[in-house]
């Protein structure tokens, strides 16, 4: 996204992924009875966020909020008995920003069998991280939706 409007969508769309509909819809009216006719922040959001669905968010904002950037991931994988194993190498510049981890969904395909997991991609420069599709997959797709704030390229 190349406007901080666009980019809130997008986080605002990742942080539902993560959460799920239920938690996520319950932190925005939180957050919205809380702060109604009064000014808020983005700290306020995150507080919301974090006593609805009782998990520490602060790795989320401090990565897609206040840091600048995306990550930039390569991606390769290998087959494995029942899915794939998948290599991803951050790319981006380590002075200027850290390296993220975030939640991925991946989606495999082997003749008529789909099937969507997530997996974890870490914040190191290296991570690897194994997919249990319950099937060899004869294609790997991370991020199918594409709805990540995330550059992902082949190796």
């Amino acid at each position: 996204p190349n406007t901080i409007y666009a980019k809130g969508a997008v986080i605002l769309g990742m942080l539902r992924d993560y959460l799920g509909d239920s938690l996520f819809f319950e932190s925005i009216r939180t957050y919205g009875w809380a702060h109604a006719y009064s000014t808020a922040d983005t700290h306020d959001l995150q507080k919301a966020f974090e006593q609805i669905s009782k998990r520490d968010l602060d790795w989320f904002f401090q990565e897609f909020v206040y840091q600048r950037g995306a990550p930039d991931v390569s991606v390769a994988w290998s087959k494995t008995s029942k899915g794939a194993s998948i290599q991803f190498t951050q790319w981006q510049d380590t002075l200027v920003y850290r390296y993220f981890r975030m939640p991925l969904l991946v989606r495999a395909s082997a003749g008529n069998r789909v099937k969507n997991v997530y997996v974890w991609m870490d914040s190191v420069r290296q991570s690897t991280a194994l997919a249990d599709f319950g099937f060899v997959p004869e294609v790997v797709t991370v991020n199918p939706l594409g709805d990540l704030l995330i550059h992902l390229s082949e190796p």
